[in-house]
């Protein structure tokens, strides 16, 4: 729980905006992206202080607040903004790619739910979906294969199917 002073944030505010006033001679001179930061970070403060028990990043990109502010109330603020939730295509490809570095390997759902950080119900989806990677071996058990070396095994046979025939 992040508690935040909202008199101190009003202070600063105050603070900055008669800096601003000083070095540009009036209010109406100081340009509008200046002010706008200042006023910024008073409305993160609000924001905080609003949402007592909502980590402060996620206040933030709730309320749409600056980035550039985000330094005055967060220490490890550029790692957060880099973040990014993964999208259902990423996770799935995160699977498939765990796969073909895996040929041969016995795997069930649960594993691949660690794996692919998904529901049950995905990786099962997954599993149906792709059953030229996922050999079902039993319920909820599969084996992980390599769907070009099957089909190139495959053509082979035909092939020797098709020599021994003429």
């Amino acid at each position: 729980m992040t508690k935040v002073d909202i008199s101190l944030a009003k202070e600063t505010y105050a603070k900055e905006i008669n800096l601003l006033i000083s070095e540009y001679g009036d209010a109406s001179s100081i340009p509008a992206d200046d002010q706008r930061l200042a006023s910024e970070k008073l409305r993160a403060a609000y924001c905080i202080d609003t949402n007592p028990d909502v980590p402060v990043a996620q206040v933030f990109k709730t309320y749409g607040i600056d980035s550039r502010v985000w330094g005055n109330f967060i220490e490890n603020a550029e790692d957060l903004k880099l973040e990014r939730k993964l999208s259902r295509a990423d996770k799935q490809a995160k699977v498939l790619d765990w796969a073909t570095k895996n040929v041969g390997t016995k795997v069930d759902l649960t594993k691949l739910m660690e794996i692919g950080d998904i529901a049950y119900s995905m990786a099962k989806k997954i599993t149906e979906d792709r059953p030229d990677v996922f050999w079902k071996i039993k319920r909820g058990q599969f084996e992980v294969r390599d769907p070009e070396a099957d089909r190139k095994a495959d053509k082979e046979a035909a092939a020797k199917k098709n020599e021994s025939e003429n």
